[in-house]
């Protein structure tokens, strides 16, 4: 494609903005067409009929909205061929990191500059125009990741890093690939070299810190994960990722924190909301939260969160507060009885854990009665009614579920080496249930390891 016919896309809301590239582009006599936008929806919409193209985005039009629309370019077959420029309004090196992570081809900060401006089309014009050995390879693998076919695609980029042993982009890529697969331990294998490297790479410390997190170096990976944030502060979902990990590890202040960070970039984020209600709800009161939750989350989403903030009180040895948490899920789940059946059942592993064997008992039963083929419930109750069971006093640990990460989940009521010698029933292996199934994303709850 002839330089002056490339595709320009603007993306932006302010006028001064808009004219200054409508105006540049008419000097330039540019051919190419040129669409000027106001919505990352109208954005894309408009970028997808071109295998080829600039994007100006403004980074003015709001932090959370430019945070998205690099989201949603990720998901894209084409984005190879779309190169973008960054614009925004304050000289500041963070936007630049951010720029640089989000895959940012051009960055230019202050007032419009006609010259600049100029120069930095023509500039990527000539990129684009540029043969690109890597650009046909990387697209097939793209086509692989949106097909799910991400193990053709870690094949591919197997083959590419090997032939392209110094290409720190293609071994971030290929361990995003690993991630996906859930080869933790072969991300960090490829990685960890990569993690004191001068300057540091943003995406490299987080695919890494992800890793680590899976094979169980969770303080380690708080570091590095809080090393590329100092680099770019606008990651939404690395600070997530940090705030699940903390609560996971009972660090349900600093969890907060990193949630509260979340939202205050992206206010209607889900997850920052539902992480930042689950660290309220185990150090607040309840009804209050609850009241500031109910316009946030749906009925679903709010019993969910209340199941994961009542496991973390558990966890943490606090069972009058996990039990009423519990008790404020129920009636939000009238008419869901499959769901309703997987709370009470977790409120029974509740009193079990606090040594309430009745109250447990109790638990099952109704768990059973909404649903009849619950088999997890009929097992601990099989148990319970048999006496084998002897009660933990011990909170739910961190090792407990060392490496699973699924689903939330308690400790073994009798070790199953004694179990097995012993000729004994044994409560399920997982504790608390998950109440979503694993394709239902967008009620599943928060991860509790």
């Amino acid at each position: 494609m002839s330089n002056s016919v490339l595709p320009v896309i603007v993306f932006s809301g302010r006028n001064i903005v808009v004219n200054a590239f409508r105006k540049t582009l008419m000097d330039m006599k540019w051919e190419g067409e040129k669409e000027f936008v106001k919505t990352s929806k109208a954005c894309l919409s408009t970028v997808t009929r071109f295998d080829e193209a600039i994007i100006v985005l403004d980074w003015e039009v709001g932090v959370d909205k430019v945070i998205k629309f690099f989201k949603s370019l990720a998901n894209e077959a084409k984005r190879e061929g779309w190169l973008i420029y960054l614009v925004a309004n304050e000289q500041s090196e963070k936007i630049i990191a951010a720029g640089s992570e989000f895959g940012v081809n051009k960055v230019q900060t202050g007032s419009p500059n006609p010259v600049s401006m100029k120069l930095a089309i023509e500039e990527l014009a000539r990129v684009a125009a540029e043969d690109n050995p890597l650009r046909p390879m990387m697209e097939k693998i793209q086509t692989c990741r949106i097909d799910g076919n991400w193990e053709e695609a870690s094949k591919m980029l197997e083959t590419l890093s090997q032939q392209n042993s110094d290409s720190i982009r293609i071994k971030y890529e290929l361990g995003e690939n690993y991630l996906q697969e859930k080869k933790w331990q072969q991300c960090y294998d490829l990685l960890s070299p990569l993690a004191e490297m001068d300057p540091p790479d943003s995406r490299v410390l987080h695919s890494l810190g992800k890793a680590m997190i899976k094979i169980g170096k969770k303080e380690e990976a708080i570091a590095l994960l809080e090393k590329a944030q100092l680099i770019n502060p606008f990651n939404i979902d690395r600070l997530i990722t940090m705030g699940q990990t903390l609560l996971n590890m009972n660090k349900v202040e600093e969890a907060g924190e990193k949630f509260k960070e979340a939202n205050e970039i992206d206010s209607e984020n889900s997850e920052a909301i539902k992480g930042e209600g689950t660290c309220k709800l185990i150090d607040g009161d309840v009804n209050d939260v609850l009241k500031l939750l109910r316009n946030q989350v749906t009925g679903r989403e709010l019993a969910s969160i209340l199941n994961t903030a009542a496991i973390l009180a558990m966890r943490a040895g606090t069972f009058e507060k996990g039990i009423e948490l519990y008790e404020s899920a129920e009636p939000l789940l009238d008419g869901f009885d499959d769901i309703l059946a997987k709370v009470v059942f977790n409120k029974g592993i509740g009193f079990y854990q606090w040594e309430k064997l009745d109250e447990a008992k109790v638990c099952f039963e109704k768990a059973l009665e909404l649903d009849p083929e619950y088999e997890n419930a009929k097992v601990n109750l099989k148990v319970i009614e048999g006496g084998h069971a002897k009660p933990s006093s011990q909170p739910i640990s961190d090792e407990s579920a060392e490496g699973k990460t699924d689903q939330a989940e308690g400790t073994e009521v009798v070790s199953r080496e004694n179990a097995d010698d012993a000729g004994i029933d044994m409560m399920v292996d997982d504790g608390f249930d998950s109440l979503f199934d694993d394709d239902d994303e967008d009620s599943e709850e928060q991860e509790v390891s």
